[in-house]
């Protein structure tokens, strides 16, 4: 086998070859020439045997998206034919972040959070697409947590689409992933990781979608801005997520009630006794008016 970079590079008797058998490679090309042709033709075409290669490339870091073309010609006995074009369609994952309340689920991003309140940070994984070329050997979440205002309490994680096993077996979307994972976190760092058991990816088949979501449930222990960002990584590659963000006002102080000095006494002066003889007077006066009424009548 020659890697070719161009075929003005290949010698005189090959770019021949080429040229009559009427094929135009473009670009680099892989080519397989018989070492003894005479001894090639005994062994394989006068047997009717066909000859399979195999080749497995890696996309370079350069290409992110896109498709990737791949053709292949065959010259036999001076005559060129040309095969199929096949199309591999490259797709970058896509992963994404979220903090939700935990009463309705829905989300809190840029939202309010109390102190001593819980909320779950959600990693949405990415969906590994069917009838892929490859097998899966890593899919891991990680999460670098602000420790110093949230207490990691818990976490689960559940399948984001239905899963078929290599056996047959079938993991229905939404199912508890658990037990094909392995979940580390250090409090001290606050560095949370969830790795899916190498020998379970091993198992899903190529021809089955592979995802995930996965949910870490925390409480705010620290009032203050609180920053998330997580990353996502399969096989080899690594992606970032957004960054989620909540707001924790401090606790009010509570209010120390104040003490009520009360007013000292006014000193009482002859105004006091004004209101008594008015009235005793008023009575005095309504008695000898109705006394000279009475004298009227008579």
């Amino acid at each position: 086998m020659r890697h070719v970079l161009s075929k003005d590079t290949l010698d005189q008797k090959l770019q021949s070859l080429i040229k009559e058998a009427g094929i135009s490679p473009v670009g680099e090309f892989y080519l397989w020439t018989a070492k003894d042709p005479q001894a090639f033709y005994k062994a394989y075409v006068q047997k009717g045997l066909d000859i399979t290669y195999n080749l497995s490339f890696k996309v370079k870091k350069e290409f992110t998206k896109g498709q990737i073309k791949n053709g292949v010609a065959q010259i036999d006995f001076g005559n060129g034919y040309t095969g199929n074009i096949v199309v591999n369609d490259l797709t970058t994952p896509e992963v994404h972040k979220d903090v939700l309340d935990k009463e309705d689920g829905k989300s809190i991003n840029n939202g309010t959070v109390k102190l001593g309140d819980e909320v779950t940070y959600k990693l949405e994984g990415w969906i590994v697409p069917a009838n892929r070329s490859y097998d899966l050997f890593e899919y891991k979440f990680v999460d670098q947590l602000q420790q110093t205002h949230d207490f990691y309490l818990k976490d689960s994680v559940v399948a984001k689409v239905d899963i078929t096993l290599s056996d047959g077996t079938v993991i229905a979307k939404g199912s508890n992933l658990a037990q094909y994972t392995e979940t580390v976190y250090n409090k001290e760092t606050g560095l949370y990781e969830l790795v899916f058991k190498k020998d379970f990816l091993e198992k899903v088949a190529r021809t089955s979608e592979f995802g995930a979501d996965d949910f870490v449930l925390v409480k705010r222990i620290k009032a203050g801005d609180v920053y998330n960002t997580a990353d996502f990584f399969v096989n080899g590659n690594k992606v970032k997520t957004e960054t989620v963000v909540t707001h924790t006002p401090e606790a009010p102080k509570p209010v120390t009630p104040q003490k009520v000095t009360p007013a000292k006494g006014l000193p009482q002066t002859g105004e006091a006794s004004v209101a008594p003889l008015t009235a005793i007077g008023a009575i005095i006066l309504s008695a000898l008016g109705l006394a000279g009424f009475k004298k009227r009548q008579k």
